[in-house]
Order: C-alpha cells, then sequence, then structure tokens
C-alpha cells in the first residue's frame, strides 16, 4: 500500500486527499432533490470539528442515525464547496449565484467566517443579471442592507432587468417588489406591462397551465397587475400593447382606455386597479465604490537602508471595527548622488534627502521597482496579495492595490508582508506611536510578538473602506442546531 502521506506535506493537502478518496469515511450524505442527488463519503470528526451542527447530529443526544443522511435543500455544488472548505480551509468562489447557495448552505451549518466571504463576495461583485437573485436571497436571510442594494441596482437597470432572460423566473414577492417602487429606470408602464405578461406565461408553464386562458395569468399574477399604473400610459400606448387584451377583460381594458382618453369621465376605474397618474421617476445611479479612507502612520526616527537584492519589511495590527483593506502606500527610492559605502546614510545626509522626499513629488527621474505585498491573518493563512511591477519616480509614496480587497474583522490580527525585489536606498524610519485613528477606525500597530514587526517603517499608510453590509454578530440558524440538541 502506498504510504500517501509521504508526499502530502501541508495538512489541507491531506484534507483534501481524504475528501477526495474518501479514505477512512464513516458518514455518508446525499445531497440535493430529484435527479440531481450526489453522494458524499466525509468524516464524522473532521465535520465536526469546524460546525456545531455537525457536532450535534453525530454526537448529541439525538445523534442522526440515517445512512446516508439525506440533505434535500442544499445544492450538491454548493455542498462540494462547503466541504472543500472544511477540509482544506480554500474558498474558491466564481460567481453570485454559486456564492449564494454556499452561503446557504454556511448559514445551515453555522459556519460564520464562511458566511462572511459568501456575503462579502456577494456585496462586491453584484450586477443587474444577478440582482434579482441575490435580492431573494437576502430576503431569505433577512439582510436588509443587501436587500436595499440589489433593489437600487435593479431601479437602475430596469430595462435590462426586465428583458433579461432570468427574470421570468424571479419569485412572485420579488417582481412584486419591484413594481412597489416609486424610481425605475423604464421610458414607459408599458414595459411593465410586458415584463409582467412573460413572467405569467413562464408561471403558467412552470405549473402546468395553459397560457393562453386569461383565468390562469391572473391567478398567478395574483395582486401585481393592481400595482400596473396603466392611467400613466397614453390612449396609443394602451391601445398598441399586445399584452393587454390578454392580461384584461374587455369591460376593464375599456374603462382603462375611458378614463387616459378623458380623466374626467364618470366611467370609474375597476375595482383592484391602480388609479395613480403619476410616472414613475427615473432611479439615481448606486454608488458603485465605497469611500477610501487613508490610516497614516507618521515617522519620529529617519533611517534609510540600502538592499542589495530583496529585503522584507512586516507589521502586525488590529482593527477596532471590520474594514475593506484595499492596499498600502511603500515610499519609493532615493536618487543619491554617489555610492555610498556603509548600509546606513548619515544623519544629516539623511535629514536633507528626506526633507526632499517629503517635499518633492517628482524628480522626473524614473525607475522599475518590484515589490510584493502579501496579507495574512493570524494562523499564517494568506488573505490577499499584490504583485507590484511599474516604472516609479524617486522620492515618492506608491499606492499598491490588493488583488482581492478582503474584509477583516474587528479584534483580529493580520500581518501585512512587504518584499522590495529592487536594488537601491530606501526610506525607512521607526515610529512612537503604535496606534492611530482613520475615519473613526482605531489601528493598533506592532501588535503580538514583537518579531512578527521588523522594518515595519516602509509600511507608510493603509488604505481601507467602510464594509458595505453588517456582519451579524448572533448565532447563524441556531433552530438548525437546536433541531439535533
Amino acid at each position: 500500500m502506498e504510504d500517501w502521506q509521504l508526499k502530502l506535506d501541508r495538512v489541507n493537502e491531506r484534507g483534501k486527499h481524504l475528501l477526495e478518496k474518501g479514505i477512512w469515511s464513516d458518514c455518508q450524505f446525499l445531497v440535493g432533490d430529484g435527479q440531481h442527488k450526489k453522494r458524499f463519503s466525509t468524516h464524522k470528526m473532521i465535520l465536526s470539528m469546524s460546525s456545531p451542527v455537525f457536532e450535534a447530529m453525530f454526537y448529541g443526544g439525538l445523534a442522526e442515525e440515517n445512512d446516508p443522511i439525506e440533505i434535500p435543500d442544499v445544492q450538491p455544488e454548493a455542498f462540494t464547496a462547503m466541504l472543500e472548505y472544511i477540509y482544506t480551509d480554500e474558498i474558491n468562489l466564481t460567481t453570485i449565484e454559486q456564492a449564494c447557495e454556499l452561503c446557504y448552505a454556511a448559514k445551515k451549518y453555522m459556519l460564520p467566517f464562511l458566511v462572511n466571504q459568501c456575503m462579502s463576495y456577494i456585496w462586491k461583485d453584484v450586477k443587474y443579471p444577478m440582482a434579482c437573485r441575490a435580492y431573494e436571497f437576502a430576503k431569505l436571510f433577512d439582510e436588509t442592507d443587501l436587500m436595499t442594494r440589489c433593489m437600487e441596482i435593479i431601479a437602475w437597470n430596469t430595462t435590462l432587468v426586465l428583458n433579461d432572460k432570468n427574470f421570468e423566473d424571479v419569485e412572485s414577492s420579488t417582481l412584486l417588489a419591484i413594481l412597489d417602487c416609486e424610481k425605475l429606470n423604464i421610458s414607459s408602464e408599458l414595459e411593465l406591462v410586458l415584463a409582467i405578461y412573460k413572467w405569467a406565461v413562464q408561471q403558467c408553464k412552470h405549473k402546468g397551465l395553459e397560457t393562453n386562458k386569461q383565468e390562469n395569468l391572473r391567478s398567478v399574477l395574483g395582486s401585481a397587475l393592481s400595482k400596473i399604473r396603466f392611467l400613466t400610459l397614453s390612449p396609443a400606448e394602451f391601445a398598441s400593447s399586445p399584452a393587454i387584451p390578454e392580461l384584461l377583460t374587455q369591460d376593464e381594458a375599456f374603462a382603462l382606455l375611458m378614463k387616459i382618453s378623458s380623466p374626467s369621465t364618470v366611467v370609474t376605474v375597476p375595482d383592484g386597479f391602480s388609479v395613480s397618474t403619476v410616472a414613475r421617476a427615473n432611479s439615481t445611479q448606486p454608488t458603485s465604490l465605497p469611500a477610501i479612507f487613508c490610516c497614516e502612520r507618521t515617522i519620529v526616527q529617519h533611517i534609510s537602508i540600502k538592499n542589495y537584492s530583496r529585503m522584507d519589511s512586516y507589521v502586525t495590527f488590529t482593527v477596532n471595527k471590520d474594514i475593506v483593506l484595499h492596499g498600502i502606500m511603500i515610499p519609493s527610492q532615493l536618487k543619491l548622488d554617489c555610492e555610498e559605502e556603509s548600509d546606513v546614510l548619515p544623519r544629516e545626509e539623511l535629514d536633507e534627502h528626506h526633507q526632499v522626499y517629503c517635499n518633492t513629488m517628482s524628480t522626473g527621474t524614473t525607475y522599475m521597482e518590484s515589490v510584493k505585498v502579501f496579507l495574512q491573518d493570524g494562523r499564517g493563512r494568506q488573505v490577499s496579495c499584490a504583485l507590484f511591477n511599474k516604472r516609479v519616480g524617486f522620492k515618492q509614496l506608491i499606492d499598491i492595490k490588493l488583488n482581492e480587497p478582503p474584509r477583516l474583522y474587528a479584534n483580529i490580527t493580520y500581518k501585512l508582508i512587504v518584499e522590495l525585489n529592487k536594488r537601491g536606498w530606501y526610506p525607512m524610519g521607526t515610529y512612537s506611536k503604535h496606534t492611530n485613528v482613520s475615519a473613526g477606525v482605531l489601528f493598533t500597530f506592532c501588535v503580538g510578538d514583537p518579531t512578527e514587526s521588523f522594518r515595519d517603517c516602509i509600511i507608510r499608510s493603509i488604505l481601507f473602506s467602510q464594509p458595505m453590509y453588517r456582519r451579524r454578530s448572533r448565532n447563524l440558524d441556531q433552530h438548525n442546531y437546536q433541531e439535533f440538541d
């Protein structure tokens, strides 16, 4: 038998091997519903280490005895991604749909870190094609901030949303929420009439109802028809719509057309129809980018060091509030008139160069800079990174953006690592204060082991924003845990 353990150096690699091969598996899951079911071979102890729900399921007073354990309300793809996180600590999100499905599973099994990673991805990437799906997900879990954000995107891109092929499959509550909006970017209420007609036809097909019968269309629409502002249409628009004869009786259509043509007519609006004559206003574009703040660190003692090939700089820090980290600012090299033999510049020459550095934006002379930036959490796991290879000026501050701006959580220790790969002189220094307040966020630097912060003065500023959603502090899906308790 092959000793596979000897070939896998890291814990996550060994966990992945166990998951993929099913070695020593002691529990089976049958995940999905209908014809989309998939069987998973897993390990009770590994699952219980990550989730109190699994712990109660396997080792609680009412431990699950079925084999396999059926989970019809989670998609197999989402369950696969959740197991990859549990076994390997890896999270690979590629679409809003995947993030929503995975977040549902993470909430069900009380995996709060995975929930927050999914929510961050949804907030960052939600756009009009998936805005309705994201809205329904947010509504399911009462994420009111995300619901508002999604509806803003829908209101701004209404025509695109209504014409998207996925709109015909949105939930009825989503349709009603859109029709309740006072502001929608549409050219006419006629767009909504046609959209709800197409939606009703699709719903009839799903239910096995005949699509050419008006009573079926009205049945699936429910109160949606009452939210259409027919009186904002012109007589020509009303008469030209092919959807109106399919949705309204002849008497209803006649009464509404008479009211549109002659508002003072004695003919009344049919019961259950909107009497509003106010057209919906255009929506304003939602704010897509958060405000970026800068936490500047103040140097009290200046010194410069020569980098001969590669030089590392790192600092640990915490914040008292959740933030989104976008990047850092570091100084570029000093431009010297002569080569220095020592590794440290004399104080008098350093002061002169520092004064030039602070007061000069650019000397017109550039060089090719090469920097790597890594962000780690307290367990040494890489959270994000950046590779900077650009031509920059001497005596400037370089703005380096992370590839994927991560959400950092309050009172958790993080470590920023900067790797300088260009030969030359860099301005360094020391700090007297290890705390700094910026935009209401308290940064505490050089926390924990003193050896975890070294040459930290190269990291001059931290660029961050406020999270676009509030992290829930309450226990997730506590009812699922109590079900097995």
